[in-house]
């Protein structure tokens, strides 16, 4: 085996490609074995370890394929058979689409993992209906899979996070202990909720304490050490002072940088002389509340190339109190403490002539980390951490 150089700025940077090649025409079998066994040659040319997806059952044929220091994802057994897979003498990583695979808001697979079947009944030793003795030395570990397979459906990365996180939990859990689980799924669950992503990470926008369900009240009506204002300022508003805001490039910072699903979010809000397009209320790196979105006039938000409203304009030159809330099913509009609009399980027909429809997303990281951007005031800004009830919701309002 000859070696290649990487060059100085290599694309590969780790020990291990993975080449794919699976799903392909059963009538094309000799030509994509052979393309598999070149393309894994190739690359073990560069002195790399190859990892393929399973697909030698399905490709059957007689051209040879290289099996030595390859690793084969096995993640349907119509396409690649486990046993038939060892006794040819690929190292397998149990990846089964029937158990681990998420494909979200698709329709089909996984959208979350049923993770309490994965605890109670899944091991790296499972592969679709095939299990495998403990300790099998063919079977060297376990893993999950997601695709974004709908394009334009408004999944974001933040999504994607929500989804993988907890998957990543409890498969961990599962390739550590396999079938000997010591606790319940229900001491698991609750234990592992209480895990953080790691040092300086929070990219699930979590604030506050566990079991704070407020996490932040202001009130404005002095100023805050914690508020850093940019040509904006205090005035009198409806009770008491309110930040005060010109335009565009007058602007509050708070000490929060957004917050993640299963959150309210509660302001008055009395805009005045407002006449541009995408006029912002909040506003982060991920995402943006807009008292006008685009040229619609309407309150709504964007994130990630997404753009969405409730179809309802605020007033200008009266206090308005606005409710929004969020999970990772969608995003829900209160105005003066009645329900304006509801941003879920809407669907997306892409064409006239496409029967098919895809359910759309419309979830939102609230962005807290500046408010602003608009003419007008805001007042008593409340930050909840669960998304509070609609009796709830009327009573904050004063309904």
């Amino acid at each position: 085996m000859y070696k290649r150089q990487g060059g100085e700025h290599p694309v590969f940077t780790g020990n291990e490609v993975h080449i794919g090649t699976d799903e392909y025409a059963k009538k094309e079998a000799e030509a994509f074995r052979a393309f598999t066994d070149h393309m894994i040659k190739y690359v073990q040319g560069y002195g790399k370890e190859v990892r393929v997806w399973g697909a030698l059952t399905h490709a059957a044929g007689t051209t040879p394929v290289t099996v030595k220091n390859v690793i084969m994802n096995t993640w349907y057994n119509g396409y690649a058979q486990p046993v038939e897979m060892k006794k040819l003498g690929y190292k397998q990583i149990s990846t089964p689409d029937g158990w681990l695979y998420i494909v979200p808001a698709a329709g089909y697979y996984f959208d979350y993992l049923d993770y309490k079947n994965i605890y109670d009944n899944w091991s790296p030793l499972q592969i679709g209906e095939v299990r495998f003795p403990a300790g099998d030395p063919g079977i060297i570990g376990g893993s999950f899979a997601e695709w974004n397979d709908i394009v334009g459906n408004g999944i974001t990365e933040k999504d994607v996070h929500d989804r993988v996180f907890p998957a990543m939990q409890v498969v961990a859990e599962k390739m550590w202990g396999g079938d000997q689980t010591v606790n319940t799924f229900a001491v698991f669950d609750a234990k592992r909720k209480q895990i953080g992503e790691g040092p300086f990470l929070n990219i699930r926008g979590k604030i506050g304490k566990a079991n704070e369900t407020l996490v932040a009240f202001y009130h404005f009506d002095a100023p805050d050490k914690n508020i850093v204002l940019h040509q904006a300022g205090y005035s009198k508003g409806s009770k008491g002072k309110a930040l005060t805001f010109t335009g565009k490039n007058s602007f509050a910072e708070l000490p929060y940088k957004e917050i993640g699903y299963d959150y309210t979010v509660s302001f008055w809000i009395n805009p005045s002389g407002n006449k541009e397009d995408n006029v912002r209320v909040f506003k982060s790196s991920n995402s943006v509340v807009k008292l006008k979105q685009g040229n619609t006039g309407k309150l709504g938000f964007s994130r990630e190339g997404y753009d969405y409203d409730f179809d309802y304009a605020v007033p200008e030159n009266t206090w308005t109190h606005v409710v929004i809330s969020g999970t990772s099913k969608g995003t829900s509009l209160y105005i003066n403490g009645h329900l304006q609009k509801r941003l879920y399980d809407n669907w997306i027909q892409f064409t006239d002539k496409e029967k098919t429809k895809v359910r759309k997303v419309e979830t939102l990281f609230f962005p807290l980390q500046q408010i602003g951007g608009f003419k007008g005031q805001l007042d008593e800004l409340q930050i909840w951490n669960k998304v509070l009830t609609d009796q709830e919701i009327e009573e904050l309002s004063g309904s």
